[in-house]
């Protein structure tokens, strides 16, 4: 949450991603609810339509065998889609090696260790 309140909004992430976040946090106890509020007050945006991007996070999620998910393929084809962006994750391990348009390493925001 620390990370999360050094960047200013909007955020732009994927429905997937957001599926995700909230299973998590479900299950850490805490209250999914809030990133409903986020982007109902327009806080997160969800621009991503996977329909339209289905062969690019298929060609994604087969470049990186079973090791990539769905909402990791959507964040890193978003971050294709965006240019100049930095994806914030706690997953350092997988982001560290996912590569966008090829070879260009996808700048992170993670929070400390």
């Amino acid at each position: 949450m620390e990370t999360f309140k050094t960047v200013r909004p909007p955020l732009f992430t994927t429905e997937s991603a957001v599926t995700e976040a909230a299973h998590f946090l479900t299950i850490a106890g805490a209250p999914a609810r809030r990133l409903l509020h986020w982007i109902e007050s327009g806080d997160l945006k969800t621009p991503f339509q996977l329909s339209e991007q289905a062969g690019a996070v298929a060609a994604l999620m087969d470049k990186y065998g079973g090791r990539m998910d769905l909402a990791d393929a959507t964040l890193v084809r978003l971050s294709e889609l965006l240019g100049d962006s930095r994806v914030l994750t706690t997953d350092y391990k997988d982001f560290s090696i996912y590569r966008r348009r090829g070879r260009q390493v996808i700048p992170l925001l993670t929070p400390p260790a």
